[in-house]
């Protein structure tokens, strides 16, 4: 019975193992925020430089302009890569170096 049960309890231990490691080491989205050094390029995908550091956007990837309309109000429009240029400020979500959200707010 004793053998049985730390048989039993070995199972479930490398069970639950090996479904929660895969959840611990999958990378986290975060927000940064950065003026634009080099206007949007495209190769095989489309490229853009933050802070002097390349970042690539994603298929899905949304871009949008952010305008303050009054205090804690803003709304949320559409943005086209050709209307990005140097120096201006924008907010992304990135993973590494993926884009996956960008926000130019006025």
């Amino acid at each position: 019975m004793i053998k049985k049960s730390k048989k039993l309890l070995l199972i479930v231990w490398l069970a639950s193992f090996i479904f929660l490691l895969p959840s611990a080491t999958m990378a986290d989205t975060r927000w940064k925020t950065g003026k634009i050094t080099t206007s949007p390029w495209q190769d095989q995908y489309w490229h853009i430089g933050i802070d002097n550091r390349d970042y690539t956007f994603m298929p899905k990837a949304t871009l949008c302009l952010r305008v303050k309309k009054r205090a804690g109000l803003y709304q949320e429009k559409p943005l086209s890569l050709p209307r990005l240029r140097e120096k201006q400020k924008v907010f992304i979500r990135i993973q590494g170096s993926r884009i996956y959200q960008l926000i130019l707010q006025k």
